[in-house]
């Protein structure tokens, strides 16, 4: 069965949607491209070993400077995403707009080790964008048969008008929309990041979820410009885009990233910077589970996949239950959980360990008996950092597990 990352691959492929993934070393190396970089004409053979192997020969030239300074400045702040704007020189000789969002995960140690790229077309938003700025009244046709939604309001911020594409994604009749107050569709209030819309000239596009007359919530990306007479601001034009299943994605894709695919609980990208942000903190206490599932390959290898997998799914569940909801449980290897009690101290992680071993034992409906090596340590001074803390409960769980070797050989 095609796992949920398969599927969401499968789905990139389909879509306009690029999607890029670099491991950031000694040297920067490309992991994988999505099939769907022939919505620029390419395939993903040109950026491993053709001309784009080099990424920035894919981004047009006067716009390759500010793109490797807009990533650059990101890498030295450590920015945990960012969102900019350039153009791509396509197969067929044409320059198209694109919005790159990159997410950029951290090891352990805060250092940024990998790159997620993912790619929009926005080229009809930003040619959109253009020919509002030359000219809203010679371009009343394209207003009004635009794909971009538009909505023009008055000084008071009511709608004088709206286009087909407004009404197609609000799903309101023109007649109900006019005189309608726009807070009267946001869900959320008129605080500073909405009235920054409203700047001349226009600033960045503003992500807004409104509520359709269906009550569903939709997310646009807007930008207002702003017309003036003799200094007075009289009229403004939103032009949004309805970027609903481009957040969905997005959301999904930081699921993935931050989730393990078989058992649905925290990874070790999630567990290192969950982790970090508890060091951070001076003062915060807590505690650390590290549990190793007794011999799970040689599992697989004699008894097959499926029953590796379903002793992997019965331990996670198990190790969910004996944890406080406040606690946070990763799956950081194959054959290794990890559990991070906040505000703990070493009581409350030996009482963990004791429910998890107690579980185990009552696990009687698979073939195997899952058995786990369980070690804890817990921080409860400002000298302990997280890397001595992590030795600690190795080393413990090391002696478990050569503990339970021990019993089992002389059981036999």
């Amino acid at each position: 069965m095609p796992s949920k990352l398969d599927k969401t691959i499968s789905i990139l492929n389909k879509s306009s949607i690029a999607l890029f993934e670099w491991d950031l070393g000694a040297q920067v190396v490309l992991n994988f491209v999505s099939d769907s970089i022939s919505v620029f004409g390419y395939t993903p053979e040109d950026f491993y070993t053709g001309d784009f192997s080099d990424f920035w020969n894919f981004i047009y030239e006067p716009d390759r400077e500010h793109a490797k300074k807009v990533i650059h400045d990101a890498r030295m702040r450590l920015q945990k995403e960012i969102r900019h704007n350039y153009r791509v020189v396509c197969k067929n000789g044409r320059l198209k707009w694109v919005e790159e969002l990159v997410i950029f995960e951290k090891d352990q140690f805060g250092e940024i080790v990998k790159e997620l790229g993912i790619l929009y077309d926005v080229t009809k938003q930003k040619q959109m964008e253009q020919v509002i700025s030359r000219s809203e009244r010679k371009y009343r046709n394209l207003f009004e048969k635009g794909p971009t939604l538009m909505i023009q309001l008055d000084f008071e911020g009511k709608i004088i008008t709206v286009n087909k594409a407004a009404l197609t994604i609000l799903e309101y009749r023109k007649h109900e929309l006019i005189g309608m107050p726009l807070a009267q569709l946001l869900l959320e209030p008129f605080d500073k990041r909405i009235m920054d819309l409203f700047k001349e000239p226009p600033s960045v596009p503003v992500e807004l979820n409104i509520k359709n007359k269906t009550n569903q919530v939709v997310t646009l990306s807007v930008l207002a410009h702003c017309l003036e007479s003799d200094s007075l601001m009289n009229e403004t034009f939103l032009i949004g885009q309805n970027i609903t299943q481009k957040k969905a994605n997005e959301q999904h894709i930081h699921y993935l990233s931050y989730h393990d695919q078989l058992t649905g609980l925290y990874n070790a990208n999630y567990f290192n910077a969950y982790l970090k942000q508890l060091d951070d903190e001076t003062g915060r206490h807590y505690a650390l589970v590290l549990g190793q599932l007794y011999r799970l390959k040689e599992t697989c290898e004699l008894f097959g996949q499926k029953l590796g997998d379903d002793l992997v799914m019965a331990v996670s569940e198990i190790v969910k239950s004996s944890c406080r909801q406040t606690d946070i449980v990763c799956r950081i290897d194959e054959d290794l959980f990890a559990m991070i009690l906040p505000d703990a101290e070493d009581h409350v992680a030996s009482t963990v360990c004791t429910r998890v071993k107690e579980s185990c034992e009552l696990c009687g409906d698979l073939l195997v008996i899952p058995q786990m090596a369980l070690g804890y340590a817990s921080k409860n001074n400002e000298e302990t950092s997280r890397d001595i803390l992590l030795k600690q409960a190795t080393e413990y769980r090391q002696r478990n597990m050569k503990a339970i070797v021990q019993t089992l050989r002389s059981d036999k």
